[in-house]
């Protein structure tokens, strides 16, 4: 029996120390609107996903003297009063944003405006384009969503927590046709969502989310994989469209410019199958080196268990950040 306890509580105490990551699905992308206010003069909000540290000390063109209006925790104000129009040149430089700002006009679109790659300093914008964005061509477009989708996938552990699930649920051809049926499911409700078809509140979807990889992880403990139907199909794609909302959640966050919503959205989601494919072919592998060397009976249930638990605590730490409760 200690045994059995052994590798139980060392993949807990390991997969707890991942569990923030997976606190939700937002990534480091800045949204900045501007808005002229006349000869000169703008108005400028910087938001952010993530409650960290706001950019109170951005770099402003030397030209230019900024006031801060308003802050809360993701959004801060800003009056921006500069002595001569921008130049080709002036930037403004942002010490956060590591994956990037999407850069919008007040009274456009809100997904219509220009997105700036980020590097580990921050992000910077050139104010001087503002009004005539630089457009990314196809290849340029297809290369940049591909991989954010690829990197999304390999950074959502409870994405790959509820894959990781499927893979100790059922092998074989079976487990094709149930990842299969997970990607219809998250592709269909990833294109609804983003496009604007169905508008579904983040915070219960993201607590769901969690939730299926502790039911997922009940299915494989009690063998419900074995002989694979209908209806584990049609309950991991059903769960498919709960993450595919998760993944527009980012896509959305990104913004896409009116001319590479369908190309942008693509090559996410193809960059996403690409990422779990990886994950999965990484997972089957690995286990099949461990075969020899690590107890199955005693491994299987204790990653599941720990799998379980891990949805667990992330469900109830998404219920409780919850606007009503926050």
């Amino acid at each position: 029996m200690l045994r059995a306890r052994f590798p139980l509580a060392a993949c807990l105490g390991f997969l707890a120390l991942l569990s923030f990551p997976a606190a939700a699905h937002d990534q480091d992308i800045l949204r900045i609107a501007v808005e002229p206010l006349g000869e000169n003069s703008y108005f400028i909000r910087i938001e952010r996903p993530l409650i960290l540290p706001l950019p109170l000390n951005a770099v402003w063109p030397e030209q230019c003297e900024a006031v801060r209006t308003a802050t809360t925790l993701r959004r801060i104000d800003f009056h921006l009063t500069c002595s001569e129009p921008f130049a080709d040149s002036d930037t403004l430089a942002i010490p956060i944003g590591s994956e990037g700002a999407f850069v919008t006009l007040l009274g456009q679109d809100a997904m219509d405006g220009a997105f700036h790659a980020g590097a580990e300093g921050g992000v910077i914008i050139p104010l001087g384009q503002l009004e005539s964005p630089q457009e990314l061509s196809w290849g340029e477009t297809a290369g940049r969503y591909g991989f954010l989708g690829f990197e999304h996938i390999l950074i959502g552990w409870d994405h790959l927590a509820f894959v990781a699930c499927l893979v100790f649920l059922i092998t074989g051809w079976r487990l094709l046709v149930l990842v299969t049926a997970f990607t219809a499911g998250h592709s269909l409700s990833l294109a609804l969502s983003f496009l604007g078809f169905i508008n579904i509140p983040s915070p219960p979807v993201e607590a769901i989310i969690a939730l299926s990889i502790a039911f997922m992880a009940r299915e494989a403990l009690l063998g419900k994989g074995n002989r694979p139907g209908r209806r584990s199909a049609l309950i991991v794609g059903l769960f498919g469209l709960l993450h595919g909302l998760g993944f527009a959640s980012v896509l959305t966050a990104l913004g896409i410019g009116t001319g590479e919503r369908i190309t942008g959205l693509l090559f996410f989601n193809l960059g996403v199958e690409a990422g779990q494919i990886a994950f999965v072919a990484a997972l089957i592998a690995l286990l099949f080196l461990l075969k020899k060397t690590v107890p199955q009976l005693q491994a299987r249930p204790a990653l599941l268990y720990a799998l379980g638990s891990l949805g667990l605590f992330w469900f109830v730490e998404r219920v409780a950040g919850f606007p009503v409760f926050a």
